[in-house]
């Protein structure tokens, strides 16, 4: 690369399209393509990783201007203050990368276009985490009230409920009861304490007789998040469970296709219309912007 004067592109991988969007999938994958051309360097922002939690990037050279030996794209990988380098070239034109991010921004990507002046190589980058289950510091306390999904069923729906009572521990003793019925995946207190009872690749019972875009029994492809609230339209959602509720669907974004109009409420889903009203007072386009902050 010596000599070169190296010019910076930005693009974000976080903005993607995940393919295959409106199915039903276990870890979204996102896929670029992008245009490095020699003496030119290009960042990709792999947008909010979560900590801890191990990924896979693939970099892939699909075509290239020169075929020649001098023809090559560096690769620099950064991660936790360690960086890695790799070469693809029209011999050696995919590589894959496994890393784990000890922050939400620690990881970096760098391409860099080497070989004679004007060379151009059309690469593709594909992003995805690989899968987990249960969302990391949770304290997790199994309820009875839950079953399989369908077979080949995933969630591609949030359900957001009110729990009509003053605390965690009450919801949480409400979902070990026998007779009660009735679970959800989540709970949120007022200090933005998470329960979680179901996991998520299971079947909570919190939903009740349902719709969601014509399709019923949400119960079957949702997440039921109870946020600590007597949905009374008086009683405030603190901050805290914003921030909480936030985080839980940026987890379970690692893992499913979830856009914000599959973010709904429990009022929204519940049939016939007009049966539940939770969870009442609570700001969904509050939790959206949130949901977009890096």
């Amino acid at each position: 690369m010596t000599g070169f004067t190296i010019a910076t592109s930005i693009f974000s991988l976080a903005a993607g399209i995940p393919i295959h969007a409106q199915a039903p999938i276990s870890t979204p994958v996102r896929e670029r393509e992008a245009i490095v051309t020699a003496g030119h360097e290009l960042h990709i922002d792999t947008g909010r990783l979560a900590p801890g939690r191990p990924y896979v990037l693939e970099v892939e050279l699909l075509s290239a201007t020169s075929h020649g030996e001098d023809a090559w794209i560096e690769v620099a990988a950064e991660s936790s203050g360690g960086v890695t380098r790799h070469t693809l070239s029209p011999r050696q034109r995919r590589l894959e990368l496994t890393f784990t991010p000890s922050a939400p921004r620690a990881f970096e990507l760098r391409l860099t276009g080497g070989g004679e002046p004007g060379d151009v190589f059309r690469v593709a980058v594909q992003w995805r985490g690989l899968p987990i289950s249960r969302m990391p510091g949770v304290e997790f306390i199994y309820s009875p009230h839950q079953n399989v999904r369908p077979p080949g069923t995933n969630a591609t729906a949030v359900v957001v409920h009110a729990t009509v009572s003053r605390t965690v521990e009450s919801t949480v003793n409400w979902f070990l009861a026998p007779d009660s019925q009735v679970s959800a995946h989540y709970t949120v207190g007022k200090d933005g304490r998470i329960v979680q009872m179901v996991e998520d690749t299971a079947r909570g019972w919190h939903a009740g007789v349902s719709e969601l875009e014509g399709v019923k029994g949400v119960n079957d492809f949702s997440v039921g998040i109870e946020i600590v609230n007597l949905n009374d339209g008086i009683d405030p959602y603190t901050d805290a469970q914003y921030q909480s509720v936030a985080a839980i669907i940026r987890h379970l974004r690692e893992q499913y296709y979830l856009p914000d109009s599959r973010i709904v409420s429990h009022e929204h889903i519940a049939r016939p219309v007009g049966r539940k009203s939770d969870p009442k007072g609570f700001d969904f386009q509050r939790l959206f912007r949130m949901l977009r902050e890096p």
